[in-house]
């Protein structure tokens, strides 16, 4: 009705039929579904059927309904535009799959899992990666149901045979304009149907692409691997008969829409060749296979959206299948490390090769390289062990995810800070392995040492959580990476400090290491382009750093608490809290939360028995050995925090 009112109106505007028709048409064009049956019985055609209720409604002026049209203009046009509008319906849903997987992706990102070839386990990977991959799969979909989209947006009042015999080429462009559509190029008396078999296809790719997530899905949730599941409400029974049953039923019945979906594509082929100029088998397969594969393709990207976003994810059992391959995973990582030692790859493969096949029971791949005297006697212990560590691979897959777009990053001189996608609560703080002094117009750096930081901070954190200071932690992801509250921070750095060092003592020519009366307090304004000064209270409030006297009070304040559970605790396990920097920021209800880090990279602490330095000042100041006191840092504080 929508297409024959506006043919009505383009031939008014051209004068082919009267101005008054037209608007007859359009104010009592109306059909009743049962009054055509009626009519069908007779004439046993469904549009003369479908002409002839419109006419009996609009009165005399329907001899003008379906003027200079065949059946083909009207029902063909009018399809394109179901197409296009259920297209947008369906590209609207699949958005929707496609922004859960960037935040299901980006929430598991560093999550170990084994990756699989052949069913095998083959090297680590992790989930946040899998589900990147199917994200940027389902991208691509989207791109070819946008194609499609353009490709099926035609219309033609060609007539019969498609000559224009009966209608002019300006009718059928006026009226293709008014309904949004192009106007196809060459018709016969039907729109070409590779259109719609492009459409079928997009589709049916979309089907694949489903299928693909649901079988990856449905493996993943078998008993002997459990390492995912679907959402199991309150009250819902997997089985008749046996209570223990959670079946992976949503990833096994969207399997079977896919399956559907390609023969309709299949089918969709069939319907390229008609005889001659047209004929209407392919009527009765569009009868069907329209409704039922864009009902279809919707209801899938509705159920997988529902199935991923509530997907219960076991880390602890991805470790334990990882560990059941008992470090095979990580040799061709042995290999490449025996390759860069000096021999030769095939020689190297075979030494990994043998130590693989070679494994006694409950020994690792890690215990028989650092075992095996010709392994050993090329590659270090350290080395080994950063092999069997998975760093690398979390490096490799943040660096894939950085590369697909799927973080926005902002990197600092220690650390880089993530936003996630969909989540304004939380940002991700990944510690680097950089060193930097002086305003980072001294830089090095050493390997595992943001593992190092990650760790000490950890530790630190969570005996100040413990005290009573909350702080921005909200889960650590080993070796680098913590989630943290995205918090409003306070534009001030917070030091404090207990002896006078370095070049505080310099400034007041002041012994390195005199002890105060009491803890100080100092303001630095954080920028870096200005090297972080000094600013005073009054500065202070002059930037608007603070709103009140009232407020710098209670950061003093704040920092004070922190040194006094910090300096007992460091004195416990040998160290000596000679100063440390801070970051603050609030809450949404404007609670203070400690920020940032506390690491050897913001404090300055020194052995108790030696004095000798702990910290960046080993760095700073040429003294050597900066990983190891940051190694020692570490360890006594996992010995004294047990």
């Amino acid at each position: 009705l929508k297409v024959e009112t506006a043919v009505a109106e383009v031939q008014a505007e051209h004068g082919m039929i009267p101005q008054s028709a037209a608007k007859s048409i359009r104010e009592k064009g109306r059909f009743d579904i049962a009054r055509i049956d009626e009519i069908e019985k007779t004439t046993r055609h469904d549009v003369i059927a479908f002409v002839s209720c419109v006419a009996e409604n609009v009165g005399p002026d329907g001899r003008w309904v379906h003027f200079g049209l065949t059946s083909s203009d009207v029902l063909d046009t009018a399809l394109s535009l179901q197409a296009k509008e259920a297209l947008g319906v369906l590209r609207a849903s699949l958005e929707e799959l496609i922004s859960v997987l960037k935040s299901r992706a980006q929430g598991e990102a560093e999550t170990l899992c084994a990756g699989r070839t052949h069913g095998m386990h083959a090297e680590p990977t992790t989930f946040g990666m899998k589900l990147a991959g199917f994200w940027a799969e389902f991208r691509r979909h989207d791109e070819r149901l946008k194609l499609a989209e353009e490709r099926i947006s035609v219309g033609k009042l060609s007539g019969a045979v498609g000559t224009y015999s009966t209608q002019t080429h300006e009718i059928e462009a006026g009226v293709c304009k008014k309904l949004g559509l192009k106007q196809e190029t060459i018709a016969t008396q039907v729109i070409p149907r590779d259109r719609f078999a492009e459409v079928f296809s997009a589709i049916a790719l979309l089907g694949g692409g489903i299928e693909r997530l649901a079988v990856e899905l449905r493996h993943l949730q078998r008993s002997e691997i459990s390492e995912a599941s679907e959402a199991f409400g309150k009250g819902q029974k997997g089985s008749s008969a046996m209570p223990h049953k959670k079946n992976p039923i949503a990833a096994e019945n969207l399997t079977g829409v896919a399956r559907l979906l390609r023969a309709y594509a299949q089918a969709s082929f069939e319907n390229m060749a008609l005889w001659h100029e047209r004929d209407i088998s392919h009527s009765s397969v569009e009868r069907v296979i329209v409704p039922d594969a864009f009902i279809l393709a919707h209801y899938a990207c509705d159920r997988m959206t529902d199935l991923v976003r509530g997907l219960e994810v076991n880390p602890e059992a991805m470790l334990e299948n990882m560990q059941a391959s008992r470090g095979m995973l990580f040799s061709s990582h042995l290999l490449l490390a025996l390759v860069e030692s000096g021999l030769s790859r095939e020689d190297a493969y075979v030494v990994v090769q043998r130590l693989s096949h070679g494994l006694k029971a409950g020994e690792t791949l890690r215990d028989a390289a650092l075992a095996d005297t010709e392994v050993s006697k090329r590659v270090s212990k350290q080395i080994i062990e950063d092999v069997f560590s998975g760093r690398r691979h979390r490096e490799a897959v943040r660096g894939a995810l950085e590369r697909a777009g799927l973080w926005e990053k902002n990197e600092g001189k220690a650390k880089r800070l993530y936003k996630v996608e969909g989540r304004t609560d939380i940002i991700w703080q990944e510690f680097k392995d950089s060193l930097t002094a002086f305003n980072a117009q001294k830089k090095g750096s050493f390997p595992d040492k943001g593992a190092l930081n990650r760790e000490i901070c950890a530790l630190l954190f969570e005996k100040l959580e413990a005290s009573g200071i909350p702080s921005h932690r909200v889960d650590e992801m080993p070796p680098t990476v913590e989630i943290t509250k995205k918090l409003e921070m306070v534009k001030l750095e917070l030091v404090v400090r207990n002896l006078l060092a370095g070049s505080t003592a310099k400034k007041f020519g002041i012994e390195e290491g005199t002890p105060l009366e009491s803890p100080l307090v100092e303001f630095y304004y954080k920028d870096d382009a200005l090297a972080d000064p000094f600013v005073s209270d009054e500065q202070a409030l002059m930037l608007k750093t603070a709103k009140s006297s009232a407020e710098l009070q209670e950061l003093k304040s704040f920092a004070l608490r922190v040194n006094s559970v910090l300096r007992p605790l460091m004195d416990s396990v040998g160290l000596t809290l000679i100063d440390f920097k801070i970051e603050v920021g609030r809450d949404a209800a404007g609670v203070l939360h400690l920020a940032d880090e506390i690491s050897p990279d913001c404090c300055r602490l020194w052995d108790k028995k030696t004095g000798e330095k702990m910290d960046k000042d080993r760095f700073r100041r040429d003294l050597g050995g900066v990983e190891e006191a940051y190694r020692e840092v570490c360890s006594r504080l996992k010995k004294g925090l047990k």
